[in-house]
């Protein structure tokens, strides 16, 4: 019952600031004189027989056209383009074959197995501020090698085909 209530005095308040109020709920008020407007004499016709033309009178309501006043602002729009959050490792070398999207974090030996990338990443692509550890083994054990930008094959980093866990951190 509130939440109508309510309802009811928000749709009040938004025909009183619109001026509708006035036309939708009329209480017996008079409506204000409208000054200078072009009065206009029609005829309209009645199907009473008896009845003959009558003329009626309209009153037009003037049409006001107010200019606002133009403001302009200036501002200036810094548009930053947030560092990327994943790295891209690649089944084949120059990032070819299948690939997969990592975020920050560690990834592991389970979820690699899992999607057959296990023992399979040739190349990775790492954009600017992460750093990506690849390890030998699952649970981030055995030999790692540390990479902070594109790296087009691992065989050139005597890594390739042999990871099974991966860290991607922010430097």
């Amino acid at each position: 019952m509130d939440i109508i209530i309510i309802l009811i005095l928000l749709l009040c308040c938004c025909f009183c600031l619109s001026g509708s109020a006035y036309y939708l709920f009329n209480i017996n008020t008079p409506v204000p004189p409208v000054t200078s407007s072009p009065t206009q004499t029609n005829y309209e016709r009645t199907n009473n027989p008896t009845t003959t033309e009558r003329p009626t009178t309209t009153t037009e309501r003037p049409t006001t056209t107010t200019a606002r006043p133009t403001t302009t602002v200036a501002t200036t729009t810094t548009t930053t383009t947030p560092a990327p959050s994943f790295i891209t490792v690649y089944e084949h070398c120059n990032y070819e074959g299948r690939y997969l999207n990592l975020g920050i974090g560690v990834t592991s030996y389970e979820y690699l197995n899992g999607l057959n990338f296990n023992d399979i990443i040739s190349s990775v692509k790492i954009p600017q501020g992460l750093r990506v550890i690849l390890y030998e083994h699952g649970g981030l054990h055995g030999r790692q090698i540390t990479l902070t930008s594109d790296t087009p094959c691992l065989i050139n980093e005597n890594f390739n085909d042999i990871t099974s866990s991966i860290n991607v951190q922010r430097i």
